[in-house]
């Protein structure tokens, strides 16, 4: 039978770390946003799509200022972020067909450049050697574009999965959030653990997977209940709040998720940031004073590498762990006692 402790330090961790990898979400897609990432590696991508082929790159000019890909545009001189395949298929197609959506005009076109060497119109001439109507070619076009948007996706999951370690390194070592230190601490208070392991139940219900499978807070989270407790381990989450305002972000739903999630975080009465109570002491001995750095460095990694597995997975298993303390409460756990208490 579980014990009810272990199952509230449990559900606190969880939720801290849901919390935090909700940040670096946010933070992520901040991030992006200014950087204009994901519009710049599409326009990368694509401008490459035929690697050394002169002629695809004059076309691939004209397709972007194409009246099909302008509307998708937030401003005339910014490549849009994402493109449906059978927008950019059409606008393709105009360009090879001089404006005109037709298969005569692109066969035209494709039979004016076979001297040209260029990979791309050998391409589009083993296409219309089948004879095919212009619906079929343009979705061959749209396949080759997802093969490549696929590809590309590939490519993005998996450099977004480092840059995602690297932020969640940086803020669990920015914080000072210590698993092995939180913890010891919610291990030597019971009715603490359970008192954030209530909360983090009832916090928990503010979360959601919306329809891009993103974890985020529903409205009205701000209307919690927030733990009320009396220390400074991290700066308050107005300053932090006034910081986020002022970047004036285009992206306010994400910037509200970081906002949000840190105003709770910094509520939580557990062992966080870099305060002289949080800080390693090895009592004017090295090797202890050593010893009780690495750990709190390890502490921090493996914070660091549980946020890393991301939201939607905290999520889950928050989802799943939470029913495990109300079935503690039923089966009436008593006469154990607080854990190391005799």
């Amino acid at each position: 039978m579980f014990n009810s402790v272990i199952i509230s330090i449990a559900i606190t961790l969880v939720f801290i770390f849901l919390l935090l990898a909700v940040m670096v979400t946010a933070f992520n897609e901040l991030a992006f946003t200014f950087s204009r990432t994901r519009a710049k590696q599409l326009e990368g991508f694509l401008h490459k799509l035929y690697f050394k082929d002169d002629k695809w790159h004059e076309i691939f000019e004209k397709v972007k200022n194409s009246p099909f890909i302008d509307v998708l545009k937030k401003s005339p001189d910014k490549f849009p972020a994402s493109i449906p395949a059978d927008t950019f298929a059409t606008a393709l197609l105009a360009e090879i067909g001089n404006n005109e959506l037709t298969i005569e005009a692109i066969k035209k076109a494709v039979d004016a450049n076979k001297d040209s060497g260029s990979d791309f119109y050998k391409m589009m001439r083993a296409v219309l050697s089948q004879n095919p109507t212009f619906e079929q070619l343009k979705a061959e076009v749209e396949k080759t574009f997802n093969s490549a948007m696929d590809r590309l996706s590939g490519w993005y999951k998996r450099n977004a999965k480092i840059w995602s370690f690297v932020v969640a390194f940086l803020l669990c070592a920015l914080l000072n959030v210590d698993t092995i230190s939180i913890t010891k601490n919610l291990w030597g208070d019971k009715d603490k653990a359970e008192q954030l392991a209530s909360f983090a139940v009832t916090a928990g219900k503010y979360f959601e997977k919306n329809d891009s499978s993103e974890v985020v807070m529903k409205s009205g989270a701000d209307t919690l209940a927030y733990l009320k407790v009396d220390h400074k381990s991290i700066p308050s989450s107005n300053q932090v709040n006034k910081a986020l305002e002022s970047l004036n972000s285009p992206d306010s739903v994400h910037s509200q998720q970081l906002q949000r999630t840190y105003s709770i975080l910094s509520g939580l009465d557990v062992p966080i940031g870099w305060t002289k109570a949080n800080m390693p002491s090895g009592h004017n001995s090295f090797w202890m004073c050593l010893g009780l750095w690495l750990l709190k460095i390890l502490g921090i990694m493996m914070t660091t590498v549980a946020v890393s597995l991301g939201a939607p997975f905290w999520f889950d298993v928050l989802n799943r762990v939470t029913p495990l303390k109300a079935a503690g409460k039923s089966n009436g756990q008593s006469g154990g006692g607080q854990p190391g208490q005799k």
